[in-house]
């Protein structure tokens, strides 16, 4: 049997698939890099959490910080600092909304992140939606009072 030539009308047909092959892999990588045809990247959302003002936490309370996260990975960064009472010491943390309605309902129960420290510089990654919580506690103490300044955002990129 001899073997027949391929038609010009197969070799058309190969052809279109394969450049419609092409199109459809540059729209999906497009989608994915923010590049042609695909929508545009989402620009960054920052959110401030606390705006360094000294705040006071009386004996054995906390305060808190509640805000919410786009669906997104986010990093909460910043800086929390001791400026007054004894050793300057508090306890921090971020805890998501169910993990802190545990946490104050029984707050002397498990240690937030930071552990006692005069100063805490966060680098947490969050990932959202969500509501989170930055919680500063003087729990550990029965009669002093903390003065602490918290600044500190979330970058969700």
């Amino acid at each position: 049997m001899k073997a027949r030539a391929p038609s010009f009308e197969r070799i058309r047909a190969g052809v279109l698939v394969g450049v419609a092959a092409l199109v459809v892999i540059v729209l999906v990588m497009g989608r994915f890099t923010g590049g042609p045809g695909g929508p545009p990247r989402r620009p960054p959302v920052t959110i401030r959490v606390g705006d360094d003002t000294a705040i006071a936490i009386l004996a054995a309370q906390f305060h808190q910080y509640p805000f919410w996260l786009p669906a997104r990975v986010c990093t909460l960064g910043g800086h929390i600092e001791g400026a007054a009472g004894p050793d300057r010491g508090f306890e921090a943390g971020v805890l998501t909304d169910g993990e802190f309605r545990a946490w104050s309902a029984s707050p002397q129960a498990p240690r937030l992140q930071s552990g006692r420290v005069a100063a805490w510089a966060p680098s947490i990654t969050l990932v959202g939606p969500g509501r989170y919580h930055l919680v500063v506690s003087n729990f550990f103490s029965p009669r002093s009072v903390r003065v602490v300044t918290v600044k500190a955002s979330v970058v969700c990129p």
